[in-house]
């Protein structure tokens, strides 16, 4: 029944996104991931030509609300480290969130390891950061829109603020064009899940099973554990969608998951690329005491998420240092 709608979504959107990377791998993740990019910024565009033709008054009335309402303040000065989008969170912890996962993060780095040399892949890394800043001004723009939509009509009730976007487009737009941004929403969540696949299957083979294994294991053996392992890790990626369904913003919460480990993670690689000291044993420590106290921070200070890859790397360069200079 609808009760289980979500249920449903959550598993059909999880087997095809698996099928398709199962088979095809990181050039069926790429190729995908690219008709998928055409389809959901088109339809967004279809979602905002329409609201401004649903909003009376069109564009001047979406700015008036917008500024009535506070919406059109850019930049917060604020110092206060519990307030998550501010200026400096935004330039000093964006800087670290971006150096981790462009820089060390498997899902963005397969890609860039797909380049046929270095120059490519820089490339490809500043034309992301201009396609990037084009999405999210687009989306604020359509948020805007909606609550100026919404000024004028009636709410309908929901869950929580991700369900404005979609009840928007099932209730007011007609149903062909209602049809083509509900597959932009889906194919944003299949890129994603794509990726994430490709990345966990390949670092659980490469980084985990293969210098254990040494040379008892032939290429094609390895490449037939990827793509069972694709498949494990579908399945589990499938349950945590199911269990996370009550644990709040889908932006919030999947930044808040990443920007704790993330912390750990760049500042193993800081280690490894800037000092000449650090040891094994030293890296590990520290990112371990690192990935501890970021869970702690998380869940007993009012640290804002956009911090915590910053706090993260400094843990894990700190005790990395220190261990490593002891254990020598």
């Amino acid at each position: 029944g609808l009760p289980n709608l979500w249920l449903w979504s959550i598993v059909i959107v999880g087997l095809l996104t698996l099928f398709y990377t199962f088979e095809g791998g990181i050039a069926a993740v790429i190729w995908t991931d690219l008709v998928q990019l055409v389809i959901y910024i088109g339809g967004s565009l279809l979602a905002a030509y329409m609201l401004l033709q649903l909003v009376p008054g069109g564009w001047t009335t979406i700015v008036a609300d917008a500024r009535a309402a506070g919406k059109l303040q850019l930049i917060s000065w604020s110092f206060d480290t519990s307030v998550p989008f501010t200026f400096w969170a935004g330039v000093i912890g964006g800087c670290f969130l971006t150096m981790a996962s462009h820089g060390t993060d498997q899902l963005l780095v397969q890609r860039l390891l797909t380049c046929r040399n270095q120059r490519e892949s820089q490339l490809a890394l500043i034309v992301s950061g201009v396609v990037v800043f084009a999405q999210f001004a687009l989306f604020l723009t359509i948020g805007i829109m909606l609550h100026a939509y919404y000024a004028t009509h009636p709410l309908p009730a929901m869950a929580s603020n991700d369900e404005i976007f979609p009840a928007f487009i099932v209730r007011s737009l007609p149903h062909g064009i209602a049809g083509l941004v509900i597959a932009a929403i889906f194919a944003a969540a299949m890129s994603n899940l794509s990726g994430s696949l490709n990345s966990l299957a390949s670092t659980t083979v490469l980084d985990f099973y293969q210098p254990l294994a040494g040379s008892r294991v032939t290429d094609a053996q390895l490449l037939t554990l990827s793509r069972w392992l694709t498949a494990g890790w579908g399945v589990i990626l499938i349950a945590i969608a199911i269990l996370a369904r009550g644990w709040g913003s889908v932006f919030t919460v999947g930044l808040t998951i990443a920007s704790i480990v993330y912390g750990p993670m760049l500042g193993a690689f800081l280690l490894g690329v800037l000092s000449r000291t650090a040891t094994e044993s030293g890296v590990i420590a520290g990112v371990a005491v690192s990935l501890v106290a970021m869970i702690a921070v998380h869940q007993f200070s009012a640290l804002a998420w956009t911090w915590y890859v910053l706090a993260g790397t400094s843990m894990c360069v700190a005790v990395g240092a220190v261990v490593s200079r002891v254990v020598r």
